[in-house]
């Protein structure tokens, strides 16, 4: 299995890959996709909806999981800590709190290449702020 294209930060380090609300599927499409060189951090949701992420430790991507209640909570949360940190949804739902279009990507879930395609194009590029 070819593993996603970006295994590094900006900085030389091991892209830190932060998984809120799993499920072992989640996980499981997760590795396959990141491969070895990937640091693979989980956290609940209600843990990141009561406080920021710390910025000394703070991912390079994070991937949120099906058994995510409020998705469109914690993407708000991570995107006030981080403005340029890549969200993406990993469930078959659509979310009610958030549009779909608010998530950097939501690939289908039970496909590693198709959460490659969107993990890539994040970090094709420089890094920017969005709009606001």
């Amino acid at each position: 299995m070819r593993h996603l294209s970006v295994t590094r930060n900006a900085n030389g380090e091991r892209l830190r890959v932060l998984l809120i609300d799993e499920t072992s599927a989640d996980r499981a499409v997760v590795e396959t996709a990141a491969g070895p060189e990937v640091a693979i951090a989980a956290a609940s949701g209600d843990d990141v909806a009561a406080r920021a992420v710390p910025t000394e430790t703070a991912p390079d991507i994070a991937l949120i999981g099906r058994r995510a209640r409020r998705p469109g909570v914690l993407l708000r949360k991570l995107k006030k800590a981080d403005p340029w940190l890549p969200v993406i949804l990993l469930s078959d739902d659509r979310p009610r709190d958030a549009r779909a279009d608010e998530f950097d990507a939501s690939p289908p879930t039970d496909d590693p290449r198709a959460l490659a395609r969107p993990r890539s194009r994040s970090f094709g590029g420089a890094k920017s702020a969005p709009a606001s």
